[in-house]
């Protein structure tokens, strides 16, 4: 998840699946999050809980956590005039097995 530059970040390992898998499909409910303050997200995601299941709203609110802090430690640092990204979508191209941001 990203904020006006702070970046929150949360993985979690698929199970081995047999056949085909989306996904973008099963990712697709974060893309609601999308213009959402941090708390409306929060809400959100608390709401949605029982739609989702417990592991993409664990996913979910372990990003928005780490968005949280880092936002939060931005904001407070006096000298912090542009937040340098954590991990680079290209790192992440480059070393994840699967990559997805919206």
């Amino acid at each position: 998840m990203s904020c006006n530059g702070a970046q929150g970040l949360a993985e979690y390992k698929l199970p081995e699946i047999k056949g085909t898998f989306d996904l973008v499909r099963w990712a697709s409910v974060f893309t609601l999050l999308k213009g959402l303050s941090l708390t409306e997200a929060e809400q959100y995601i608390k709401h949605r809980a029982d739609h989702w299941g417990p592991i993409k709203t664990e996913l979910a609110l372990s990003a928005l956590s780490d968005l949280t802090a880092h936002a939060n430690s931005y904001i407070l640092s006096p000298t912090a005039t542009v937040l340098p990204p954590r991990i680079s979508r290209s790192y992440l191209i480059e070393h994840g097995l699967v990559y997805y941001s919206f």
